[in-house]
């Protein structure tokens, strides 16, 4: 029988001795490429009055999970909130925290998505890893007022439908689905399995045929003279997704061809919604996972994974559930 174990590390902000704790009464993670940051919420029972006094906003805390002494770190970031409960809670996000506490105030005559981007996260421990893959944007004229370098990111984010979140100290920034999450995160470039019939606990997964679906696309080309080119493809009552050209493409039908092709990736067949899960495999988001299932093996396939939410408990124990996104192949 598997032993479970769990190791929390609190880092004080100002330096010093490192507080270990191997208990707390629950946690839950939540970790999504749809969101700028992870975040964690931890209770800590009967230890209120020990941790009140030790632990402040902004102290570093490092969560690992795993079983017989193989653990993995499931969260790493700062406490942003306590909440003296009972049971004692903390709030915590990861290396967001810093940029949801700045200020920034800056007026660009013609800036580009990268430049902003690179401006918002000036002068903090963040390594922006993928700028190439960031697409070329122009912003003509681009002003930001009182704003925490973390508003601004989600603004762009959710402006530009893109993938935008952090690893560790590492800030990812493309399209969906686009991150080599191997190379950034350490995990195994194969796919986790869950057999539906095996190592899944529960299903809340329906199965699309492709004549079902309805998809909206909006696809959107930013031109060198900073207008811009928006051309719809797909069902006009259907469920609106967006595109960003990589590149200038400033031929209307060139650009309606290929929002027509995108529209039938998004319709592929297949499962959506989530499953639930042991603690193991551990997965992240955006990796690929593979779905078996006997009862209906022409239904198998390859999803990416678009969130994780993990949570631990005296009466629930170490469970995963995890939202299924589009096919990945």
């Amino acid at each position: 029988m598997l032993t479970f174990n769990t190791q929390v590390i609190f880092t004080p902000a100002t330096g010093g001795t490192q507080y270990l704790l191997d208990s707390f009464t629950s946690l839950e993670i939540t970790s999504s490429w749809k969101n700028l940051g992870d975040m964690a919420v931890l209770k800590l029972g009967r230890l209120r009055g020990q941790f009140n006094k030790q632990l402040k906003e902004g102290d570093g805390i490092e969560i690992k999970l795993g079983y017989d002494g193989e653990l993995h770190t499931e969260f790493k970031g700062y406490i942003a909130q306590l909440l003296p409960n009972q049971p004692f809670e903390m709030h915590c996000v990861d290396e967001v925290y810093h940029l949801q506490r700045s200020n920034l105030n800056k007026t660009w005559k013609h800036a580009t998505l990268k430049e902003v981007i690179e401006e918002a996260i000036k002068g903090f421990e963040v390594e922006f890893v993928n700028p190439k893959e960031v697409p070329e944007v122009a912003l003509a004229p681009f002003r930001v007022a009182n704003a925490s370098a973390a508003k601004v990111l989600q603004k762009l984010k959710d402006n530009y439908g893109l993938a935008m979140y952090f690893r560790g100290k590492q800030l990812y920034v493309g399209l969906p689905y686009s991150e080599d999450v191997a190379a950034t995160t350490g995990v195994d470039e194969a796919p986790v399995v869950y057999d539906l019939q095996r190592n899944v606990l529960a299903t809340e997964l329906e199965y699309r045929r492709k004549e079902d679906i309805k998809i909206k696309l909006k696809a959107t080309s930013y031109l060198k003279n900073n207008q811009k080119l928006e051309v719809y493809a797909g069902s006009e009552e259907g469920e609106l997704r967006t595109w960003i050209s990589p590149e200038p493409i400033a031929d209307k039908d060139t650009l309606q061809k290929i929002a027509d092709e995108k529209v039938k990736l998004y319709r592929y067949e297949g499962y959506k919604g989530g499953i639930k899960t042991l603690g193991i495999p551990h997965v992240v988001h955006s990796a690929r996972c593979q779905i078996l299932d006997a009862d209906y093996p022409e239904r198998e396939g390859l999803y990416f994974v678009d969130e994780v939410k993990t949570t631990v408990s005296k009466t629930g124990g170490f469970k995963r559930a995890v939202k299924i996104g589009r096919r990945a192949q």
